[in-house]
């Protein structure tokens, strides 16, 4: 089993900036060690991609570090949900979205943008239910993880994407990282939406898919792809486990 002192966990809710925040970090705390212009992109997601999940870390799989990394930080994992870090001694930065832009992004990531017609549905209404559950089911464990005494940061998606900028200084004041305005923002413009997409449609030719699977991501999606008797069944299903829909969405700065 590997000692997980010293490893950053970047843990997610799916699509909600798992691999933009995983890139800027990894590229980031390298630069802090040898100034490069090198941008691990697609080194990282065809050779070592299976090596940054913290479940393989948690199996304890013959491990490839990232590094050279600066001194105080092992690695920089990450996973989707946020189960299995009760005891981790290491940072971990949690990554939330609000739920009906999170129902919006699962829906085309899983239901339009797949070949496979067993993921097919007629529409957005067919899942709304399903995934107001699971996002949920996620949260509540979010909660239950925060309650403990975790070194944790809560970093909600739409601030990411408001303000990378200032979100990844955050991060890298929590982790305890000298911050260098200038490579930061270098490291920020190596990674800009449109450069990622281009570069995620050239790697990520999943047969699976009939899109790359760095997509729009916007804020507020949910407003145009999202009818209201959609948004009732999600309200209905989060009332149900707890949670209400206006209150959630104002914690998010979306207002319904």
């Amino acid at each position: 089993m590997i000692d997980e002192t010293d490893f950053i966990c970047l843990s997610t809710l799916p699509k909600s900036g798992t691999h933009y925040s995983h890139h800027f970090l990894v590229n980031y705390l390298r630069r802090l060690v040898a100034d490069t212009d090198e941008t691990l992109f697609e080194k990282y997601a065809l050779e070592q991609y299976p090596n940054r999940r913290y479940d393989y870390i948690n199996r304890g799989v013959p491990y490839r570090t990232t590094g050279p990394l600066p001194p105080g930080v092992r690695d920089i994992v990450f996973q989707h949900g946020f189960a299995s870090l009760e005891e981790f001694p290491g940072w971990i930065i949690a990554q939330t979205r609000n739920p009906l832009d999170f129902i919006v992004s699962q829906f085309y990531y899983r239901h339009q943008a797949r070949i496979d017609p067993q993921f097919h549905v007629s529409g957005i209404g067919a899942v709304v239910e399903n995934y107001a559950v699971r996002w949920a089911q996620a949260y509540r464990a979010f909660e239950a993880l925060e309650r403990r005494d975790r070194k944790l940061l809560h970093v909600r998606y739409e601030a990411l994407v408001a303000e990378p900028g200032g979100v990844f200084r955050e991060m890298l004041r929590f982790v305890g990282q000298p911050i260098v305005d200038s490579t930061v923002d270098r490291t920020i413009a190596d990674i800009q939406v449109e450069k990622y997409r281009q570069a995620s449609a050239e790697m990520t030719k999943n047969p699976a898919f009939t899109v790359p699977l760095a997509r729009n991501g916007a804020n507020g999606q949910w407003r145009t792809e999202m009818s209201d008797a959609d948004v009732r069944c999600a309200e209905a299903a989060l009332h149900k486990r707890g949670y209400i829909l206006a209150d959630v969405m104002a914690s998010y700065g979306q207002s319904m």
